[in-house]
C-alpha cells in the first residue's frame, strides 16, 4: 500500500492544497485502485512530510510548499442554528426538533443536535433557553404539540387541541373579563 501511495503523492498533495478531505482522497484513490482508510492517509502524509523536512535539513534549505489543513468541518445543521434555538425558546424537546429536521430532509438523532447546540451556545441556562418564554409562548408550544399528535394519533388529538384552543379561548376572555373590571375599579376610585 505504502509503495502505492508513493507513486500518487503528488496527486494527493496536489488535493489536499485543493482543500479535498481525506475521504475525498480516499474515495478518488479507490477509483485508481489503491484503498486506504483517511486515518492511514493522514498518519501516512505526516510521515512524508517528516521525512521531508529532514531531508531539506540535510540539503540545506530547498523551500518546500506546506500542505494546507483541508476545508473545516461545516455541521448540516448550522444553516438550522437559529431555527434550533426558536424552538428551544418555545420549550420544543430534542425529539421534536429531530421530527422537524426530517421535514426539511436532514436526518439525524436527538442526541447530535444537542451536542451541536452544547457547542454553538453560550449559556446561562438549559441548551437554548436563555429567555425566560412568556406564558403565551408555553400555549403556543403546547399547541404545537397537540398537532404532531394529531398527525401521529389522529381524531383523538383533533378533540384534545380543540379542547386546548377552547380553554386557551376561555383564559383570554377572563383576562379581558378581569382587565375590564380592574379599569372600572380604577375609573371609580379616580372619580371619588
Amino acid at each position: 500500500m505504502n509503495i502505492e501511495l508513493e507513486n500518487k503523492l503528488e496527486d494527493i498533495v496536489k488535493w489536499r492544497r485543493n482543500r479535498k478531505t481525506y475521504r475525498a482522497i480516499c474515495e478518488l484513490l479507490a477509483r485508481e485502485g489503491v484503498k486506504t482508510t483517511p486515518g492511514n492517509l493522514h498518519t501516512w502524509l505526516k510521515r512524508q512530510r517528516k521525512k521531508a523536512l529532514k531531508a531539506r535539513e540535510e540539503l540545506g534549505g530547498i523551500e518546500l510548499q506546506p500542505v494546507g489543513g483541508g476545508k473545516p468541518f461545516q455541521s448540516k445543521l448550522t444553516p438550522y442554528f437559529a431555527t434550533i434555538k426558536d424552538m428551544r425558546q418555545r420549550r420544543n424537546s430534542w425529539v421534536r426538533i429531530v421530527e422537524y429536521l426530517k421535514t426539511v430532509g436532514i436526518t439525524t438523532s436527538a442526541s447530535a443536535v444537542y451536542q451541536f447546540m452544547k457547542r454553538h451556545c453560550q449559556r446561562p441556562g438549559g441548551l437554548g433557553m436563555e429567555v425566560n418564554a412568556p406564558k403565551t409562548i408555553d400555549v403556543l408550544a403546547e399547541l404545537d404539540d397537540i398537532a404532531c399528535k394529531f398527525i401521529t394519533f389522529g381524531e383523538k388529538a383533533v378533540a384534545d387541541m380543540e379542547k386546548a384552543q377552547a380553554e386557551f379561548i376561555a383564559y383570554g376572555r377572563t383576562m379581558l373579563a378581569d382587565i375590564t373590571a380592574l379599569k372600572k375599579t380604577l375609573t371609580n376610585k379616580q372619580k371619588q
